[in-house]
């Protein structure tokens, strides 16, 4: 029953729903970002967050590198920077999880960001975080092409005579980079007007790190930073709206007409776009402010994307894929202002199937387990994870939101009374759709995945409040009970 009310206040919320951003893709990804379960320094914890990263049917996991901590000394050479062998670098704490995760057989997207003192530009004001004034390209393509031949897949492995350090394929340049945490300053002040300054300071950035990443592979591939969701409604605020920051960052202008003009320095270099979407309510509100970007807006940074390539400011000029790298809902217990347990699950798996009618084909929840929460509560997903800590990752428990990551199932009426089947299978094959009436479970249909991937999806006519669920094996989705509130304008 509760399950059933919280249906129903999300179907209240599926409101004038924007239209997908681009045409659907054939496949979609889930992926996790928790440094503390998937970079934990006790090896059997570590191994058992990634185990149930795997079982919850996780395809990618997602972990910073501290530029700082690796090299906290300034190399004496560019040559020196760009070795990995250097001296001056520690990468035991890179190695030990770029191997858990890989032996683990999942992909790794390997960021970085936090410069060092050294890499930082002069006179960094005190409110600037350290880390985040004005870093130096230079220097982190020099690092870019450190790091990326360390884990190349043929860099020998320091622990292990006769063998090599993985191969990390994806990478992603710095977080947040329209939030002051990551980048100082975010505006300047040029005469009587006040410009963006951290769009110019990132296209540096993003630039340098795709030079030194595919100097040693030209398949590696370059993820953008994912930008935060919110910024602040005045000029020169602390935070930069996130669709202001990617036209400033592409170099496009206009309102309702976008148009593209010369970037400083020639194109943006990238392979996929990135954003984040964090919300207080449902994973279908639109942001207030129109130039905050969550999952139903998408639009507000794919449009001036597709604009940008056609005017010759990116690179490589073709179709950029979307990532969602951060998304979560803190729950209730143990987080005082998060969502019901129950509540986070449905949000889960409905934000899952907005993305992909968005166009987003990788999308990683934040937090694998809940961080302690402080006394006074944490508005940040600091709770946000599929399982409620324990006293070691062996005493967790397991929150409904794992069921709903690991067997995503929605069903919403899309056009004309006709309802969409969607949802994500524990491994590819035959599902099955089972509907609820009189007083047991009956077989509706039954379904195949796409393509030998997990995805599995199918229109049928039926009636608003039908309690549906999915089957594959042992394995049982939650209960979604049809909405035909979910409408596209």
């Amino acid at each position: 029953m509760r399950r059933a009310l919280v249906a129903a206040a999300i179907a209240g919320a599926f409101l004038g729903a924007a239209s997908p951003a681009h045409a659907l893709t054939k496949s979609f990804q889930t992926g996790l970002d928790d440094d503390y379960a998937f970079g934990d320094p006790v090896p059997a914890q570590r191994a058992l967050a990634l185990q149930r990263a795997v079982d919850g049917g996780a395809s990618t996991i997602r972990i910073f590198s501290n530029w700082s901590t690796v090299a906290p000394t300034k190399p004496p050479s560019s040559e020196a920077a760009r070795d990995p062998g250097w001296s001056g670098y520690d990468w035991s704490d890179a190695d030990s999880v770029v191997r858990d995760v890989s032996a683990h057989g999942l992909r790794l997207l390997l960021g970085v960001n936090n410069s060092p003192p050294w890499a930082e530009a002069a006179n960094r004001p005190a409110q600037a975080p350290p880390g985040t004034y004005r870093p130096s390209p230079t220097g982190f393509r020099d690092f870019a092409e450190a790091i990326a031949r360390r884990y190349s897949g043929s860099y020998p492995d320091p622990e292990r005579p006769g063998s090599v350090l993985p191969r990390v394929r994806y990478w992603q340049a710095w977080n947040e980079p329209n939030l002051p945490f990551y980048i100082t300053p975010q505006w300047r002040k040029v005469g009587s007007s006040i410009r963006a300054e951290s769009p110019r300071i990132y296209r540096g950035l993003l630039n340098s790190f795709y030079e030194g990443v595919k100097a040693v592979k030209s398949s590696n591939v370059v993820v953008t930073a994912g930008t935060a969701p919110y910024g602040d409604l005045e000029v020169g605020g602390s935070r930069i709206p996130p669709a202001i920051f990617w036209r400033e960052l592409l170099c496009v202008r206009g309102g309702r007409k976008l148009r593209a003009v010369g970037c400083p320095n020639g194109p943006v270099r990238f392979d996929i776009q990135a954003q984040h979407a964090y919300t207080q309510g449902a994973s279908t509100r639109k942001a207030l402010n129109p130039d905050d970007v969550l999952v139903p807006d998408l639009a507000r940074i794919r449009n001036p994307l597709k604009v940008a390539i056609r005017g010759g400011n990116v690179l490589p000029a073709k179709n950029k894929r979307l990532w969602l790298t951060e998304f979560s809902w803190a729950s209730n217990p143990p987080e005082r202002y998060g969502v019901t347990v129950a509540r986070q699950a449905i949000y889960l798996e409905t934000s899952f199937y907005l993305q992909w009618r968005n166009g987003v084909d990788t999308s990683v929840w934040f937090q694998f387990r809940d961080l302690p929460t402080s006394p006074q509560g944490n508005r940040f997903a600091i709770t946000g994870g599929l399982f409620f800590r324990g006293a070691t990752t062996f005493q967790d428990v397991a929150k409904p939101s794992y069921t709903a990551f690991r067997f995503p199932f929605t069903a919403f009426e899309v056009r004309g009374g006709k309802v969409q089947l969607w949802g994500l299978a524990p491994k590819p094959g035959k599902v099955t759709i089972q509907r609820f009436e009189n007083g047991a479970w009956k077989r509706l249909t039954k379904l195949s995945t796409t393509s030998g991937k997990r995805m599995f999806v199918k229109t049928r006519s039926l009636a608003a409040g039908t309690r549906l669920r999915a089957l594959q094996g042992s394995d049982t989705s939650l209960t979604f009970r049809v909405s035909k509130r979910y409408r596209y304008t």
